[in-house]
């Protein structure tokens, strides 16, 4: 007896997600569930504003957005990234030179 055997007698011969979707269609055929339950997501707090573009445009019909504050906490990123790099110490030299 192989794995996939053992598997296949377990009821594992198919994927979580397709087990998903034959329970919700058998509850909609039987009149358990009016409709399926599903949710779309539409505000997002993960991704750079600009990675999360290509998710919005082609599997969100353009639905996905991201989150204000992250947008400005990754403004502030930028800006303090750059800042690192070309710092500057304004003072006198006698009190620089301690």
């Amino acid at each position: 007896m192989t794995v996939v055997q053992t598997a296949e007698e377990y009821g594992y011969g198919q994927s979580l997600m397709e087990r998903l979707c034959r329970q919700l269609d058998g509850q909609l055929q039987n009149k358990v569930i009016d409709r399926l339950p599903v949710l779309r997501l539409t505000t997002q707090y993960r991704m750079h504003p600009e990675i999360c573009l290509f998710p919005s445009n082609y599997v969100y019909n353009r639905a996905l957005k991201t989150d204000m504050f992250l947008k400005s906490l990754q403004r502030l990123n930028v800006t303090l990234t750059r800042a690192k790099y070309s710092l500057f110490i304004l003072g006198h030299l006698k009190t620089l030179m301690c």
